[in-house]
């Protein structure tokens, strides 16, 4: 993972009022990506959201948080394994219909209940055939690097 990437992730993180939000579907390889990282987390911040992140609007309202950091697998033509960061507005040019409303959608539906930004945390997959609960080599060492960062700053 690049440092720069390393970087914003950590401050996103260590300025807090972050919920943390893992989609996916399981049995496409490294689509799995965002709900194996947050798998790995523990506590009300992280939420295994599966395909319907809209389903925990009422939860994420509950918790109150400044930010959404939605993390998966999202092609935007990179390196298999890379790491991109997109505001939910840019996310209309990456392909996220395999998971119920569309992710701009979705973030206004959030910003109606005090969210200022929701953002999204793309690996790039290398694979999206049928594999239940697997992913790349590529991309699992990218989303461990992830779980790193992440459980440094929370």
């Amino acid at each position: 993972m690049k440092k720069n990437i390393k970087d914003k992730i950590s401050r996103i993180v260590k300025k807090g009022g972050v919920v943390f939000m893992g989609v996916g579907n399981p049995l496409r390889s490294d689509d799995y990506a965002g709900l194996y990282v947050i798998s790995k987390l523990k506590g009300d911040i992280f939420i295994d959201a599966g395909q319907m992140p809209e389903n925990y609007t009422g939860r994420i309202a509950k918790i109150k948080p400044r930010k959404v950091l939605i993390v998966d697998a999202v092609d935007f033509k990179a390196a298999p394994g890379e790491i991109g960061i997109f505001d939910a507005s840019q996310a209309g040019e990456f392909n996220f219909s395999t998971h119920g409303m569309s992710l701009g959608l979705f973030s206004s539906q959030l910003k109606q209940y005090g969210v200022e930004s929701v953002l999204l945390v793309g690996i790039q997959p290398q694979s999206l055939e049928i594999k239940e609960n697997t992913l790349s080599a590529v991309v699992k060492k990218t989303a461990d690097e992830l779980i790193e960062i992440l459980k440094g700053g929370v």
